[in-house]
């Protein structure tokens, strides 16, 4: 295996799975590869996203915002573990993942998982529960634990 690709979103597990990835890339002298996907939807501050009358100008600057944080954060950690590749994306975390990986071919990927209990999954859905069952690639999950 010549690439170890990692998704990340800066949260803590991820965090947790970009330990994991960088120590099986450095055991297997394989390139770490990282991956981000931006979801601007669910960046927009809560009530105010859907809200009738909101200023769309202002929306769109605190998207941009938001956008650029996570191109910045994607360049850092790569600076910071001397990542010569990674990918920003857009659009659903899920969906967006599974197609790139699917696409690219990945031989095996590293994400880790929020933890979510039971009831958080059925009603918030869980990345990586869709990428487990759409991935056509190896994974390892780092967990974490669960809230139930």
């Amino acid at each position: 295996m010549k690439d170890i690709y990692l998704a990340i979103d800066f949260s803590e597990q991820s965090e947790k799975a970009s330990r994991e990835a960088i120590k099986i890339a450095n055991d297997l002298s394989a390139e770490l590869k990282v991956i981000h996907v931006f979801d601007g939807h669910i960046q927009a501050p809560g009530p105010y996203h859907s809200m009738p009358g909101a200023s769309s100008l202002w929306m769109e600057k605190y998207i941009n915002e938001a956008r650029n944080k996570g191109k910045d954060a994607l360049k850092d950690f790569c600076e910071k573990h001397q990542v010569k590749e990674s990918h920003f994306l857009e659009g659903d975390p899920a969906k967006k993942l599974v197609e790139f990986v699917n696409d690219q071919k990945v031989e095996f990927l590293v994400m880790g998982s929020h933890g979510y209990g039971f009831l958080d999954r059925m009603l918030i859905g869980s990345v990586t529960d869709y990428v487990v069952k759409h991935c056509e690639c190896s994974l390892l999950i780092v967990k974490t634990e669960t809230t139930d």
